[in-house]
């Protein structure tokens, strides 16, 4: 099996005015798998350790909250019909060593956010209660979309789909649209952390909190 398509090595960054398939997914979805797999795991086990489970009432019932967790499985399902697509209807029906990796690296990181993000809803650490997603979470929703921005650097790269002049082109094309949709509105979400439980939740339910700077917070927040 090759690792990249035929003509085309991993060496070659800069190609026909563009970045080749094969680099550019390589290295993002490296950067962002490897990430989430090392920091997501390390705080998993934080979490294990140390944590204690909230109450139920204290978890926010929002709407964007399923949003989210729907969005992080559409992304998942994506890798999976992109690789079905690549065998049997893209390009030259052949998959290479790269498309193998994109998909095997999406396979586990998409899991793995969604875990992480249900610990940090469900579970709290012995510290003040923070006010959104941690910044594991955060970091991996910025790399996603960062990763499919890069994409536009491609516009004049005849090897790519922005012409859409073919079905492969069409398809990749709302392939990428599905991608970036789900990434933007991932990383606005992951900012304002629906699914989180804020300091006047914690608050409201009758918990008290020792230190002065949070509870002096909390006040301003609630003054009219």
């Amino acid at each position: 099996m090759l690792y990249c398509p035929p003509n085309v090595t991993f060496n070659h960054i800069w190609v026909n005015h563009g970045i080749s398939h094969c680099f550019l997914d390589t290295v993002t979805t490296s950067v962002y798998a490897s990430f989430i797999v090392l920091f997501g795991l390390g705080q998993w086990l934080m979490y294990r350790k140390y944590a204690t489970e909230t109450d139920q009432y204290l978890r926010p019932k929002s709407v964007l909250f399923g949003i989210q967790v729907a969005l992080s499985i559409l992304m998942l399902l994506i890798a999976c019909a992109r690789i079905i697509l690549q065998a049997t209807v893209i390009g030259d029906h052949v998959l290479y060593g790269y498309m193998i990796l994109y998909f095997g690296c999406n396979l586990v990181c998409w899991p793995l956010s969604l875990r992480i993000v249900f610990l940090e809803r469900n579970y709290l650490l012995p510290t003040v209660p923070t006010r959104g997603h941690g910044v594991v979470l955060l970091v991996f929703w910025t790399l996603v979309f960062v990763s499919e921005n890069l994409a536009f650097l491609n516009l004049r790269n005849e090897d790519w789909w922005f012409d859409l002049s073919t079905i492969t082109d069409k398809l990749e094309f709302v392939l990428f649209i599905l991608r970036y949709v789900c990434g933007c509105f991932l990383f606005i979400l992951g900012l304002k952390a629906p699914g989180i439980s804020t300091l006047r939740d914690y608050v409201n339910f009758g918990g008290t909190i020792n230190d002065p700077l949070v509870t002096d917070d909390v006040s301003e927040h609630d003054q009219p």
